[in-house]
């Protein structure tokens, strides 16, 4: 909100607040929220989950919150939802509850506001706890206040003029450190709406502090609400923070400046917690995604069967001119499998005049591109390589005919939508919401879909019109590829009229 006038901003933001819902949504239970989106931040929100459910035990059920899908990969929707996760798209709340967000820090308290626990811990994805997460909840410091915050290692400065922007007496006090939050939401229903009014005038507030952390700090003192800060500094090593419990034992690491990566040397810290069970999670996750947000072109319906019958095929020799034949695994997700390097990262099938296109990608453009032939190979030009002939011919695995009319989820989806209803109707609702899971789980089922619908236009064309039109509006969700924007106040923290180190 550029040029967002700041005096008697204060009151602004307590009227915004006094004309919030009374009463949040319902919500029941206690789970843990996590904002991820974006290869780096996907990465670690793995690692984070691992953490949680193989080696801590951890049981709570998780959202991952992301802004977007071009943020959330289908395959890795896909992993993390075999994990116990439910992936929730911001944007697609946005369309009930219109909010700006931009950037991670202003999702986390939208995320807060409309998740569907009311226990609930927000762990930020480069977290490895050191302890179960639920056993927070059973601390009496948190029973009795309903919300928990943790110190860092600054003081908020009496000279910041976020104070008196906001009504507040200034005063020098040491600084929330918020990659760690346990609240109740409905008893600190308005503080957290106060927070998340605060921090949709980022760019007033982020001038002045730290991104969203202060945020908390500042709508917890205008609303005079309750809480506990833990007594106990963190542990501290310049990469990252080791947040404690009230009895002063390690709770949460905080990894903020040795992220993890699946393309760089793992940073190995001294005293850092779980670096080998870490370690171990990501090449797990190496095996089955490039750490890239690949996101193809929209194409249509021809090419994605013909891409679903690539997957099915899987295994391809591929001959470049001159150069001796190499196995390549095309997966779903246009992943590539055996055969990865840094000229064959992703894969998709496109139209062309003549048939079909397989484009193989490195990071960032096309590298090969080969057109489809009858006997099922492909034959192109290595863009990379001076244009040198390249040839991609199937490995005989198993009978592409008989697995291209295997019935699917696809198949078993659509009629239970149909079940119980006139042959006409069809429950688009359930339909809608059960194809999008699916298809991060097996992807290929919207392609299967496609086919379908392609099939009833003659027999049933009410019906192929919705089909078509269902898997039109859920492939439509897919945007360009990107990154969010750089965080934009991370300066603030090395200001010391802003902040003061200790």
């Amino acid at each position: 909100m550029v040029g967002f006038d700041t005096e008697g901003l204060g009151e602004e933001l307590i009227h915004a607040c006094q004309r919030s819902a009374e009463q949040p949504p319902r919500a029941d239970g206690c789970g843990i929220v996590v904002c991820a989106g974006g290869a780096t931040m996907l990465t670690n929100a793995y690692v984070l989950i691992r953490m949680l459910r193989d080696v801590l035990g951890c049981r709570l059920p998780i959202e991952v919150w992301h802004i977007g899908p071009v943020e959330m990969p289908a395959l890795i929707a896909g992993i993390l939802e075999a994990h116990g996760c439910t992936i929730v798209d911001a944007n697609a709340v946005r369309e009930r509850y219109p909010a700006e967000i931009h950037d991670g820090w202003q999702l986390k308290s939208y995320a807060l506001l409309h998740s569907a626990f009311d226990d609930v811990i927000l762990l930020d994805a480069d977290q490895v706890p050191a302890i179960d997460p639920e056993t927070i909840f059973a601390w009496p410091q948190y029973r009795d206040a309903g919300a928990v915050f943790w110190p860092d290692i600054i003081d908020l400065s009496d000279q910041n003029p976020v104070w008196t922007m906001v009504g507040l007496e200034p005063r020098s006090m040491r600084s929330w450190e918020t990659g760690q939050v346990a609240v109740n939401r409905t008893r600190h229903w308005r503080s957290l709406w106060l927070t998340f009014e605060i921090n949709q005038r980022a760019d007033t507030f982020y001038e002045l502090v730290y991104g969203d952390k202060d945020t908390f700090l500042i709508a917890w003192l205008m609303s005079e609400a309750k809480c506990v800060v833990v007594p106990h500094t963190p542990f501290i090593d310049e990469r990252f923070l080791i947040q404690r419990d009230f009895a002063g034992k390690p709770a949460l690491q905080h990894r903020s400046n040795c992220k993890w990566s699946l393309h760089d040397e793992p940073v190995r810290p001294i005293g850092a917690l779980h670096q080998e069970e870490c370690e171990g999670f990501l090449e797990d996750l190496r095996a089955v995604w490039n750490g890239l947000l690949f996101v193809p072109p929209s194409r249509p319906t021809g090419a994605l069967a013909a891409e679903r019958n690539v997957v099915v095929q899987r295994s391809f020799a591929l001959t470049v001119m001159g150069e001796a034949p190499s196995e390549l695994e095309l997966l779903a997700g246009h992943q590539i499998g055996k055969g990865r390097d840094f000229y064959r990262s992703n894969w998709y099938v496109d139209a062309v005049d003549d048939g079909y296109r397989l484009v193989i990608c490195d990071a960032s453009k096309p590298s090969f591109t080969l057109i489809g032939r009858e006997d099922g190979s492909w034959k192109g030009q290595f863009l990379s390589a001076n244009g040198r002939e390249a040839v991609l011919q199937p490995i005989p695995v198993r009978s592409l005919t008989d697995a291209d009319d295997r019935p699917g989820l696809a198949d078993a989806l659509i009629d239970a939508a149909r079940r119980g209803t006139p042959g006409d109707v069809i429950d688009d609702e359930s339909l809608v919401g059960a194809l999008r899971l699916v298809e991060r789980i097996e992807p290929g089922t919207l392609d299967r879909a496609a086919v379908l619908a392609g099939r009833m236009r003659q027999t049933e064309p009410v019906v192929s019109e919705k089909l078509e039109r269902i898997v039109g509006e859920l492939r439509s969700a897919i945007a360009s590829e990107g990154e969010r924007p750089r965080d934009r106040s991370v300066n603030n923290f090395f200001n010391p009229d802003l902040y003061r180190r200790i």
